[in-house]
């Protein structure tokens, strides 16, 4: 079935159901930077758009991306289940910019 939904890993659509229990933002640079608070207790979706190639690592208020993490490319939006995660952490590719956080719940 083909739908206008965004799709979770396994082809499912992801229902426009959630809210946007919030947001943030961090800037992408050479060196790793994570979110600078947890993420609120209400989110279960982590929605992510970065407007250049980076790395991402989801994990608590320690973690470290490196250039050997998940590759996001630029200009894509992806959905990661939050899980017990409470932070994520980014780092460019080859040239810095933003990544955009909503957490969904």
């Amino acid at each position: 079935m083909k739908t206008g939904l965004a799709l979770d890993r396994n082809g499912n659509p992801i229902q426009g159901a959630l809210g946007t229990v919030g947001s943030d933002k961090i800037t992408v640079g050479a060196a790793s930077a994570r979110s600078t608070s947890d993420f609120d207790s209400g989110v279960a979706i982590l929605e992510l758009f970065s407007d250049t190639d980076c790395y991402i690592s989801l994990s608590d208020d320690t973690v470290t991306a490196t250039t050997t993490d998940f590759f996001l490319p630029a200009d894509t939006t992806r959905y990661y289940t939050r899980g017990d995660h409470t932070r994520i952490a980014v780092i460019q590719d080859s040239a810095g910019g933003t990544l955009h956080i909503n957490g969904l719940g």
